[in-house]
């Protein structure tokens, strides 16, 4: 569904990609560490804080991880797969992109 999400949506620098994640309510994207391989970001923020903490029913991110490794596509011209940790005491969510 995220990678849906991202084919409909023009966007084309990391910037535009992180107020997106705003807007939509997703949460604050930042980017932690970019390597060979890999690019590594953050998603926090208040929305994440009460998804991370409730007990109803177990949470994901498999839409947010989707629509980044499509927009992570568009924006590098190569093939990504996300994965997601959470991080409960933090409240926090790592996103690992990880080239194809």
């Amino acid at each position: 569904m995220g990678k849906n999400i991202a084919r409909e949506t023009n966007l084309s620098t990391w910037e535009e990609l992180y107020e997106f994640f705003q807007y939509m309510g997703w949460g604050e994207l930042t980017l932690i560490k970019e390597k060979k391989k890999e690019i590594i970001f953050q998603l926090k923020g208040h929305i994440i804080e009460k998804r991370l903490s409730q007990k109803l029913y177990q949470v994901d991110f498999r839409l947010e991880c989707g629509f980044l490794a499509q927009m992570t596509q568009v924006i590098t011209g190569d093939t990504y797969e996300c994965l997601e940790e959470k991080n409960l005491k933090g409240s926090v969510v790592e996103i690992t992109a990880i080239k194809g």
